[in-house]
């Protein structure tokens, strides 16, 4: 094996630094995840961790860039950067020439740099996981992925911007905290991007979604907040620039957040001001300057004192924006504490309100100066949908005439104005309906209506179309037979955008979905394949002696390292309860240790200690019975199980960085002699013949980097 020198090159011109980083072993298009700190240390080739000496002109690493030796610039992307900028992880993808001569060179300094980090293009491993047993899947196969803590959310917003959705989570990463991240969903492939992280979590609330607008230059404007709290503002640029986080001035009792941007670039968050039955008010702000600044609170809607207000809002072709707002009385949670639904709409160019009829409206909107467009008991606001050829705002929300339950037993009404007054549709002749009422319209003017459904005490995923000049269908459950309920709907709000819907599955007390369902186009949602957001999954081992899978398809046929962090729950004896590996076979570990043409190496736990299990045919070695390393009950370990040559070690450590490794890791097989097949899943197996005891384990940030055979051999000096 080749090793190379070190050479280091200053630029010339105060255009920025550069220094080298040789390398053994690399192979292209397997990224390398190096460590980089802004201030003075020690380089670390074992780690891959270096220092940038405080060269760096941006705390956001924007101006951090990698070429090859004839400065051909490297595909890499901006990992992680911690919110105080102490730290950034960075995955750089060596090129052909990189392979060659094992120099990759680090430039930084650049006062005028334009962040060139590219997510997308990084060959990371971000194919969803998929459910593999039972199908479909029941209570007794709790898999699923608890990647997005806090769900979805009907007014939350889904843009749609160069051909992908983007979607603002709360995620828990690494087992130790929740965080405001974004994805992109691309519906070609089916997938969610990785998470780019926005900030840390201000707290675990079902309220506490994110939500997000897009400029015309593929900048994401990032909100969130919680229930009755701060309210925060983070810009992201197409290149991952990252704005700072702004405590918007003012918005420190806010709820629902909801921004719209103008075709001008010109955006306003608007939000539930102040707690529920407190005065009933829904504030706005406005930046005309791409959210360097901005203005001061202004009261849209106020429904007096002693009372709550519900609402949502959207912007029209023509740059309206357009509301619907409800009073909630009371908190018995019956639809008799709900009245009105009240209408207005906004002139962006000079900031006025009016009837849809035209008759100007002095803020704040209420029931006496507003549309009327329902008068009495039982409404809830649920969404508005732009039609795409006509500009006109189509209205929808629950009616529900019942006096128990919150909105149980809902029809769903579409309103619109006509030009003279408004037209009202009923899309259901059976009063079963939630309140969610999710409208969208794509660019053929056929309308869809995503819900939620009771049917059989439970709440499936409802949808109904009408095609454009027909009528209402009577609609097709989603889902049927969730183990939990469907909660908080929601769809895209972009005009003529394709049809996209999201839900959550879970416990609305817990307030902590299990599972992230899709619709789009004319894809099915599967219970058996549900589409669940890449590299981050739960998985419950129950006392049932029943085959529960989680994977994906693979291809590796030598040297590769498996990496993630993780924690367990509960303590279980006498049995492997669950292992994490690759496997040759679409099978259930306990049926591989029976099948001579199985193989697999995967690491997991028996009596509440790490184990590592190497599977070739009938043979089985196993390494960590004399290390008893606990498992990791309610704390976190990071986690590298590495195939190289002849060894598999399993690396145990402590910290992120990976350089604190627990008390008697690594665990190491020996598997001279071994013939493996072609590993072609990566899966979370329990093993059936395990009847008693239970056992949750939770994998975050898994990565898989097949032939991972890149050793950092040296760094120069800036």
């Amino acid at each position: 094996m080749k090793h190379f020198s070190v050479i280091a090159r200053r630029r010339r011109g105060g255009s920025g630094n550069r220094k080298s980083i040789t390398t053994t072993g690399a192979v292209a298009s397997s990224p390398i995840l190096f460590t980089i700190y802004p201030g003075s240390g020690t380089d670390s080739t074992s780690t891959k961790t270096f220092y940038l000496n405080s060269l760096g002109a941006f705390t956001d690493f924007r101006d951090v860039n990698f070429t090859d030796s004839t400065l051909t610039a490297l595909t890499h992307a901006i990992h992680h950067v911690e919110p105080t900028g102490s730290f950034a992880t960075v995955l750089v993808e060596p090129n052909a020439q990189v392979v060659s001569d094992g120099l990759i060179y680090c430039s930084v300094g650049d006062t005028n740099a334009v962040d060139t980090s590219d997510y997308d293009n990084i060959d990371a491993f971000v194919d969803p996981f998929k459910r593999s047993s039972p199908s479909p899947v029941s209570a007794n196969c709790p898999i699923y992925s608890s990647s997005i803590s806090c769900g979805t959310h009907l007014w939350q917003n889904t843009p749609f911007y160069n051909g992908e959705f983007y979607v603002v989570t709360t995620e828990y990463f690494w087992s130790v905290d929740w965080y405001i991240s974004l994805r992109k969903f691309n519906p070609s492939t089916e997938k969610f991007s990785l998470p780019i992280i926005i900030d840390t979590s201000k707290a675990q609330d079902y309220h506490n979604y994110g939500t997000c607008v897009v400029d015309s230059s593929g900048t994401s404007h990032v909100f969130y907040g919680c229930h009755n709290t701060q309210l925060y503002y983070r810009s992201i640029s197409a290149s991952l620039v990252k704005g700072s986080v702004i405590s918007l001035t003012g918005a420190t009792s806010a709820t629902y957040p909801q921004p719209v941007i103008t075709s001008s670039g010109d955006i306003y968050i608007f939000w539930r001001h102040g707690a529920n039955l407190s005065g009933g008010a829904v504030y706005y702000k406005k930046s005309t300057d791409n959210g360097s600044t901005w203005s001061s609170s202004v009261t849209a809607v106020s429904l007096g004192t002693a009372s709550g207000c519900y609402f949502t809002v959207n912007i029209d072709a023509s740059d309206n924006i357009h509301i619907i707002a409800t009073k909630r009385t009371g908190e018995a949670d019956s639809p008799a504490d709900f009245s009105d639904v009240i209408y207005a709409v906004m002139e962006t160019t000079t900031d006025t309100w009016s009837t849809a009829g035209g008759t100007a409206i002095t803020l704040p909107i209420s029931q006496s100066n507003g549309d009327m467009v329902e008068i009495g008991t039982g409404f809830h606001p649920g969404s508005i949908a732009i039609h795409p050829d006509t500009d006109v705002a189509y209205l929808a929300y629950a009616k529900d005439s019942s006096t128990s339950g919150y909105f149980f037993e809902a029809d769903v009404v579409v309103s619109h104005w006509s030009g003279s007054s408004w037209v009202k549709e009923q899309t259901s002749s059976s009063a079963d309906n939630r309140y969610y009422a999710q409208l969208h319209i794509d660019s053929d003017g056929n309308f869809t209506l995503l819900n939620s459904k009771v049917i059989s005490a439970v709440a499936e995923a409802y949808e109904y179309k009408k095609p454009a000049g027909g009528s209402w269908d009577s609609g097709i459950a989603l889902t049927t037979g969730s183990a939990s309920s469907v909660f908080y709907p929601t769809v895209t709000k972009s005009i003529g955008a394709p049809y996209f819907g999201m839900w959550s599955i879970g416990s609305e007390v817990a307030h902590v979905p299990v599972s992230l369902g899709y619709k789009s186009n004319d894809w099915e949602y599967n219970l058996s394949s549900a589409l669940n957001v890449s590299s981050s999954i739960f998985f419950q081992n129950v006392d049932l002696a029943t085959d529960r899978r989680v994977k994906t398809s693979i291809s590796l046929s030598s040297d590769f390292t498996l990496s993630c962090a993780i924690n367990t729950s509960n303590f279980l004896t006498g049995n492997v309860a669950i292992v994490f590996g690759v496997f040759t076979h679409d099978e259930n570990y306990a049926t591989t240790l029976t099948n001579a043409s199985s193989d697999a190496i995967v690491f997991g736990w028996y009596n509440n200690a790490y184990r590592l299990y190497v599977v070739d045919g009938t043979t089985v070695t196993v390494g960590g019975a004399a290390n008893a390393i606990a498992s990791p009950i309610d704390k976190l370990n990071y986690v590298d199980m590495i195939k190289d040559g002849n060894t598999v070690t399993l690396n145990i450590f402590k910290d992120y960085k990976r350089t604190l490794h627990v008390t008697d890791s690594p665990l190491t097989v020996d598997v001279t002699g071994a013939t493996f097949g072609t590993f072609n899943y990566l899966q979370v197996s329990n093993r059936i013949a395990n009847t008693t005891g239970s056992l949750i384990a939770r994998f975050n940030d898994v990565k898989l980097v097949p032939n991972n055979s890149t050793t950092i051999t040296g760094f120069g000096s800036w």
